[in-house]
């Protein structure tokens, strides 16, 4: 797919929206009657076994995957931390959602000028990196293993002071490995016509180089500017894209998930900005927190009236990790078990996870074992320390609806050790027999070592093999 094939949404700066069928409780128009509803989500990736965003398992299957300038990806590129918007469907209870089309947005990409503290700047922006950071590609898990110089793709979240909060850090060989060339997206100010340039946050760019600028182009509204080089701090850029600070919703009622950013700029003690979003919380009842703060980090259920979100609830994202049990979940087998002083440690979907007990859990610490496990936790400096942890059998069914009833998950990689014969390959560390799968954009005879698969199923009931039951080709990136 090439960049004019497709209109990227460009939404606003980390807005986090999901109709309250995604982990909202009910909405939504429902699809021919069968409790299942149109849903979207916007938010960080939390999880796989699936995409786990806002609370929701997304089934990935079938779904269009493009960064937000319109480039085709493949389930396989997302990441941890990684910003994204879904559009797809949700069962009634929330918890069970398939996506049609996913788009990854990145807030900037470029080489790192600066490192001081909890703080690094690319492109004159200073980013904040936390615990939650997620570091890719460096040889560390936290910031100290960034450094000057390094070509990196930031994903994020808006604070209330402008700044942004770093969601995953991808660091890249060096600027020609970055995805789309330099990337700064933010809001236009200064904008000068007649010189041809704008200022987003401290970076100025100019936009003489841009063979078609947008019209919607102005102060005030997001862009995205993309360009190859700099001229001291001014990004020369090749091309621009801009949308307006509203969004169409498929359905009145939304869930908000975000910094507080201001109190609306009004005299309404009861309305206030979340990333963009007028929010009146006048008839909303509150978990966590006694009231609406800038800078408080909440989610709000409501329904959209005249372009105000009107909430009914008022949650921190503290309040929901607390009676979930964590903000991230992982499904799939276990590997790489070891207990070793109260601590037991696994892979689980290629990420570290560590849980406190005395003896082993599911057989994960046994040589060899790849149970299938399901997760739920807290993210600290790359490692998902569990809350929960659960090895339900491979025959039970633990969820309400039918993309993981009897424990299926969702994994994707490289296919290695393929047998025709057994009709089974590895995916990483996973043993996977495909004998009953449906396959979708090819068939078994284009399997082959190499191949990047999608592949949905459940472990068989020796813990051994996954059974795939549908199986997708995902080499068509760009």
């Amino acid at each position: 797919m090439s960049i004019a094939q497709h209109t990227p949404r460009l939404l606003p700066l980390m807005l986090a929206i999901a109709l309250s069928a995604c982990g909202g409780g009910g909405g939504g128009a429902s699809i021919g009657g069968t409790g299942v509803s149109q849903a979207s989500a916007s938010g960080t990736v939390q999880g796989f076994g699936s995409v786990l965003v806002n609370g929701c398992r997304w089934s990935t299957l079938g779904a269009s995957v493009h960064d937000d300038l319109g480039r085709t990806l493949s389930a396989s590129d997302l990441s941890l931390g990684m910003q994204v918007q879904i559009d797809g469907s949700s069962d009634a209870a929330g918890a069970d959602c398939s996506a049609t089309d996913i788009e990854v947005t990145r807030e900037y990409a470029g080489s790192v000028s600066a490192v001081t503290g909890s703080t690094f700047t690319v492109l004159s922006h200073v980013f904040t990196a936390d615990a939650t950071t997620v570091f890719k590609g460096f040889s560390g898990a936290t910031l100290a293993s960034m450094a000057v110089g390094d070509a990196v793709e930031v994903y994020g979240l808006k604070k209330a002071d402008g700044s942004i909060l770093a969601s995953l850090v991808e660091k890249k060989a060096n600027t020609s490995a970055l995805s789309a060339g330099l990337e700064a997206r933010g809001v236009v100010s200064n904008l000068d016509t007649t010189n041809k340039t704008f200022k987003i946050d401290a970076l100025t760019v100019n936009y003489t180089g841009v063979s078609s600028v947008p019209a919607a182009l102005a102060n005030g509204i997001v862009v995205k500017a993309t360009g190859t080089g700099m001229t001291g701090n001014t990004l020369n850029a090749t091309a621009l894209y801009t949308r307006t600070r509203t969004q169409s919703y498929a359905n009145g009622k939304v869930e908000i998930k975000g910094y507080v950013q201001d109190d609306a700029a009004d005299s309404n003690a009861n309305t206030f900005t979340v990333n963009g979003v007028v929010v009146d919380v006048s008839q909303a009842s509150f978990k966590g927190l006694t009231g609406m703060s800038v800078g408080a980090f909440v989610e709000v259920n409501g329904q959209l009236s005249g372009g105000v979100l009107m909430a009914s609830q008022v949650e921190t994202e503290q309040e929901r990790s607390r009676v979930k049990g964590g903000s991230y979940e992982f499904y799939g087998v276990a590997s790489d078990g070891q207990l070793a002083a109260g601590v037991l440690s696994f892979t689980l979907q290629g990420q570290t996870v560590r849980y406190s007990t005395a003896s082993d859990v599911c057989g994960i610490a046994v040589s060899g074992a790849t149970p299938y496990v399901e997760v739920k936790g807290s993210l600290s400096n790359g490692v998902i320390t569990a809350s929960k942890l659960e090895c339900p059998s491979a025959q039970s069914s633990t969820t309400s609806s039918g993309n993981y009833s009897g424990n299926r998950f969702e994994t994707s990689g490289a296919v290695q050790s393929l047998d025709t014969a057994a009709m089974t390959f590895k995916l990483g560390g996973l043993n996977v027999k495909y004998q009953n799968a449906q396959f979708e954009k090819g068939n078994s005879t284009q399997l082959a070592n190499g191949k990047r698969l999608e592949v949905k199923g459940k472990m068989d009931a020796n813990q051994q093999f996954m059974l795939a039951d549908k199986i997708e080709f995902d080499d068509d990136r760009k």
